[in-house]
């Protein structure tokens, strides 16, 4: 099964402009770009990234062995401006991208939404976490199985 999640991270992780805005020598040298969840205190600005669907498509012969999938990047800073800063970098590395993903090709990938959020802090402080969320339709190749005839 394909994880374009880790293909994005792969690509996004090598490209310059993105990788100066989450790169962390906080934690030592670490890019700050996670599956899933961000944790409390984890260096900012960070990205994470989470399937929210993966459709395989097929045809009367079988499978396709291709996959629409739908890719939220919440895109976290401590500033609005940051976090705004840091999805623009994202957008324009890969909105319209055609190619390699880390090890997955992908036919297409596109923006398809934006929202602007806030997360409000847990400790008791007075600093919260800007979040601008961008959602990829992602079109990428999968291995299709090799069934054999009954």
């Amino acid at each position: 099964m394909a994880d374009i999640c880790k293909g994005m991270r792969a690509y996004f992780a090598a490209k310059t402009d993105v990788a100066a805005l989450v790169n962390s020598t906080v934690a030592g040298s670490t890019t700050a770009i996670y599956p899933d969840e961000l944790r409390q205190r984890s260096p900012m600005p960070a990205v994470v990234m989470t399937l929210l669907s993966a459709v395989g498509n097929h045809h009367f012969g079988g499978s396709a062995a291709l996959v629409r999938s739908l890719v939220q990047t919440d895109c976290y800073a401590e500033t609005r401006l940051g976090a705004t800063a840091l999805a623009e970098a994202l957008r324009l590395a890969a909105d319209g991208y055609r190619g390699a993903m880390g090890g997955e090709t992908v036919r297409c990938c596109h923006v398809v939404g934006r929202r602007w959020l806030y997360d409000a802090p847990q400790d008791k402080s007075d600093l919260g976490r800007y979040r601008l969320a961008l959602d990829w339709l992602v079109w990428h190749t999968e291995s299709a199985p090799h069934l054999g005839s009954t």
